[in-house]
């Protein structure tokens, strides 16, 4: 529509006077600045992903009350949509050590975090963790307890990576659910769930039974 606009006005400004030119001249200035607001806006600024109003990363990083300086594991991390929340968490004095099976996917996790030194890689398999035994404050598995060949056996290894009074925070999908209720009575644990609210999801953390 603006370009035929601009045309006419091209064609009244060769058969008028200059009144009618300078008129002519206003009227593609104001057409103009109708359409700059939609050539700038920046996309970053139209509200979240649809991920992210799912998911809610910003509140359940939140949630877990980690502290700076912190070492924390992110078991199968993926493409690190959650490792940048938690690097911020942990501060530059803490770690952030980041899991998965997929190389690919860890290169595109290392080319998010590249301004982020304290995320480290790691490429493991499914059946083991890959984690040095007293290091770990928190060990995070989000969204990936069901594609475990073996989640109880898995659970259980993890204790042997935490410190003195760290934790294994487990979150997914409500109707996986009971995939690792039955995980956790497999290995005689228990669960106690982390309080927050999100949508269709689940947020808990996995304890050896006293």
């Amino acid at each position: 529509m603006f370009g035929t606009l601009t045309a006419l006005l091209r064609r009244v400004n060769r058969g008028c006077g200059p009144v009618l030119r300078g008129l002519g001249l206003l009227v593609a200035v104001v057409l103009g600045s109708c359409q700059q607001p939609e050539r700038t806006v920046p996309a970053r600024q139209k509200g979240p992903s649809a991920q992210d109003a799912y998911r809610r990363p910003a509140e359940l990083i939140a949630a877990l009350r980690i502290v700076p300086g912190q070492t924390i594991a992110e078991i199968g991390a993926g493409g690190g949509y959650l490792t940048p929340y938690l690097a911020h968490a942990v501060g530059s004095k803490g770690k952030v050590v980041s899991t998965d099976i997929d190389g690919e996917a860890l290169g595109a996790l290392r080319q998010r975090t590249r301004e982020l030194p304290q995320v480290e890689a790691r490429l493991v398999t499914r059946e083991q963790s890959g984690l040095e035994p007293g290091r770990y404050d928190l060990v995070l598995l989000a969204d990936v307890v069901h594609l475990l060949p073996a989640p109880s056996h898995y659970l259980l290894a993890l204790f042997s990576a935490l410190t003195k009074g760290g934790r294994v925070i487990v979150s997914g999908r409500i109707d996986r659910r009971e995939i690792l209720d039955q995980a956790v009575k497999a290995a005689a644990l228990t669960c106690s769930d982390v309080a927050i609210e999100l949508p269709g999801q689940f947020v808990t953390e996995v304890r050896p039974a006293r």
